[in-house]
């Protein structure tokens, strides 16, 4: 299984913001993630290296950039994700020994991606983040998909997971050894047993959560 963290895509405000968020990368990585894609696309190249100089130096082999390619080597980065801001990789760049990856919204563009490590494919359901980003695909015709491409199974399926699609996604990731892990509703955690729940500041403590669902389910906080 390929665990995969995405920074927030605003850019942080204050030093304090910046430090908790890279506290919090820390964190990601030290529980086995295998990477994190820095998301920062209003940042300028200096503000990127800024950010990049704020993270300890053993981490930085697991970082992807989807933005200023040219700090990849300058910080013996992990690899780069191309998208639609930068969908090829840069003629300058030496791209030996990083891993690739890119974003697509169609699976015709998944299909050109087969020569990456993999791929994002989104949005699988109608986007919560950008409003009026519909869905292009259904889930059985995602099946049948890669049952015809198997070569094409390196997508990550990303993009509107709300609960009311939980239950047509828990058979799924079963049959697919994916974990199942819902923000906040600790109740539908329970309900629908699914592998654990992530817990915001507003929400009860981790201690309550835990004696309502058990010893087995994964409990994630933000701090």
């Amino acid at each position: 299984m390929r665990l995969i963290a995405i920074t927030p895509e605003t850019p942080c405000t204050t030093e304090a913001e910046c430090l908790r968020e890279v506290q919090m990368l820390a964190t990601i990585l030290d529980t086995g993630f295998h990477f994190a894609h820095v998301r920062k696309p209003g940042y300028t190249e200096q503000q990127m290296r800024q950010y990049l100089s704020a993270i300890p130096t053993e981490y930085h082999s697991r970082l992807k950039l989807h933005s200023h390619f040219a700090l990849l080597r300058a910080f013996s980065l992990g690899g780069m994700h191309l998208n639609h801001r930068s969908p090829t990789l840069p003629g300058c760049i030496d791209a030996t020994g990083l891993s690739i990856s890119r974003s697509c919204h169609s699976l015709e563009e998944l299909k050109t991606a087969s020569e990456c490590d993999y791929a994002f494919l989104s949005p699988i359901f109608d986007s919560i983040s950008k409003r009026g980003y519909g869905s292009a695909f259904a889930l059985a015709e995602l099946q049948q998909f890669f049952d015809r491409n198997p070569q094409c199974r390196n997508a990550v399926a990303l993009g509107g997971v709300t609960p009311e699609h939980l239950r047509e996604l828990k058979p799924i990731c079963a049959e697919h050894e994916c974990i199942l892990v819902i923000d906040d509703h600790v109740d539908i955690a329970q309900e629908l047993e699914l592998d654990g729940v992530h817990l915001g500041k507003t929400d009860m403590p981790p201690m309550q959560a835990r004696a309502i669902l058990g010893g087995k389910p994964i409990i994630g906080v933000t701090a």
